[in-house]
């Protein structure tokens, strides 16, 4: 029934496209748009314990890039207020997205199910695996200390931001605390990801996810609501995903991460968030507002879909972007940090480029977000305010339609085998969750931003101490071991 359901809504879909272009109305349009994501969703749904982090990401999808067209039409409103080439060029990108989105996901599950991809088990290794519990007990240890350093951090721009504007928070920041504390801070995420990817016990893990979420709060009290949702989501679906692999691994042997009482809890507190979230974008704008408890999560959905609005001025705005010598925008934060950071200025005598919303970062940097907002509102930009990115704008910069197509691919066939590839090693599920944890945001976020980290000294430095020292502990155990077999043998 749901697979009959999927291919109607398909079908349905390109009727509606294929008729909103004849008759070219953008209602028809976004509804067309919609369906499809109803098939993607629907698909999500006959294989949950596979598909949530599709199902997430389409969420995310809707949230950042569906709403607002969507709620304007249903209250009939005229949203298209953009030239109409870049309102059909935004739907045109939507839908190819969406397409291309389900097909690297559908064609990497078949194959990989034809391969018979979850059958050997790092997981069940990680279970009783001395070298895995000397990882989980080092990468534990580390996560507590950076995360010191990461709070000293968060309060400093606490303090900032309370002492001026929100948005003076991306503007250049000269921070007081000595140049190590942001660095380790930094590490802190990775430190956690390297721990989990050992699949350690619930009420172990739990404290450290627990203070996860809290790091997210000082930024939060000030406005910043993105760290804390993205983390969030990334806590339930480390949960959701212990649950899958007990399930296909442990059978009657496992402990349920996800049993009645969270599946309440979570329920039960959703709908308070979004309206808390919802109401908490007038406050921090001093704004008052009575629009009940269904208007203010409505009103939240339309806010969040700024981006679709995004994508329109991108369009307009990318021929107008000042020349400035090479540039990548999909590639855009990595080549700005082998060109750029500090790292870059100390190995291969890199140029600075000053921090945050600068003249500097909107002619002369990768990250497409300065450069699209620099060009398109520049004071307001310098002043703090910025428009984002978007994974499908960035490619289509630099590649054409052909762009969306395959960012659309990869990140598809990522979320089709992001399960199946915690299973193979720590190294590797250390890297898929910490993709997890920023996969979400791409709708609004650069094309790569959730897998860049894999170059950044931030990311390496953990990884190598960790398991350096995991090797370490395991010479000293097999020492000793021998030691003790060889005294035993002698008495």
């Amino acid at each position: 029934m749901k697979r009959l359901s999927r291919y109607i809504l398909i079908l349905l879909s390109a009727a509606l496209f294929s008729i909103g272009k004849i008759l070219n109305s953008f209602n028809v349009l976004v509804i067309g748009v919609f369906s499809f994501w109803m098939a993607n969703v629907i698909y999500c749904f006959e294989d949950i314990r596979k598909r949530i982090y599709f199902l997430m990401f389409n969420v995310a999808f809707f949230m950042l890039l569906i709403a607002r067209p969507l709620i304007s039409m249903m209250r009939e409103e005229v949203w298209w207020y953009f030239s109409e080439a870049s309102e059909n060029f935004t739907l045109d990108a939507l839908m190819i997205s969406l397409v291309f989105l389900f097909l690297g996901h559908y064609i990497s599950d078949k194959m990989s199910t034809k391969k018979n991809a979850i059958s050997e088990s790092y997981f069940e290794l990680s279970q009783s695996s001395r070298y895995i519990q000397h990882l989980r007990t080092i990468s534990l240890c580390f996560f507590y200390i950076s995360f010191v350093f990461l709070m000293a951090t968060k309060f400093e721009s606490f303090r900032f931001v309370k002492s001026h504007k929100y948005t003076d928070l991306y503007l250049p920041f000269n921070s007081n605390l000595p140049s190590f504390f942001p660095l380790f801070g930094s590490m802190n995420r990775y430190f956690l990801c390297i721990f989990l990817s050992t699949f350690p016990k619930k009420s172990v893990s739990f404290v450290p996810l627990a203070m996860y979420i809290f790091s997210a709060v000082p930024l939060f009290l000030v406005g910043a609501r993105r760290d804390i949702v993205l983390n969030v989501i990334f806590v339930f679906l480390y949960y959701f995903t212990r649950d899958s692999l007990n399930f296909y691994f442990l059978k009657q042997k496992a402990q349920k991460w996800i049993g009645k009482f969270e599946w309440s809890f979570i329920l039960l507190c959703t709908p308070v968030a979004m309206f808390v979230l919802g109401i908490y974008n007038y406050l921090r704008s001093g704004i008052k507002t009575n629009l009940g408890i269904f208007g203010t999560i409505m009103d939240l959905f339309y806010n969040q879909g700024i981006s679709f609005d995004v994508i329109c001025i991108a369009y307009e705005t990318i021929p107008k972007i000042k020349y400035t010598g090479f540039t990548n925008y999909t590639f855009g934060r990595i080549i700005d940090y082998f060109l750029h950071s500090k790292i870059a200025q100390v190995l291969f005598g890199g140029t600075p480029l000053e921090s945050g919303q600068s003249v500097d970062a909107g002619l002369h940097s990768n990250i497409f977000a300065h450069r699209l907002s620099y060009t398109a509102r520049e004071q307001e930009y310098l002043e703090g305010n910025g428009w984002g990115s978007s994974f499908i704008v960035e490619p289509y910069a630099d590649f054409g339609y052909i762009g969306i197509m395959l960012i659309s691919l990869v990140i598809g066939v990522f979320l089709s085998r992001a399960l199946k590839n915690m299973n193979k090693s720590s190294l590797v599920a250390s890297i898929v969750l910490i993709a997890m944890s920023e996969i979400y945001y791409a709708p609004r976020s650069s094309a790569l931003s959730w897998i860049d980290f894999v170059v950044y000294i931030q990311f390496i430095i953990p990884v190598v101490l960790c398991h350096s020292l995991a090797k370490l502990f395991m010479k000293e155990y097999s020492l000793k071991s021998g030691i003790l077999t060889m005294q035993k043998e002698n008495n």
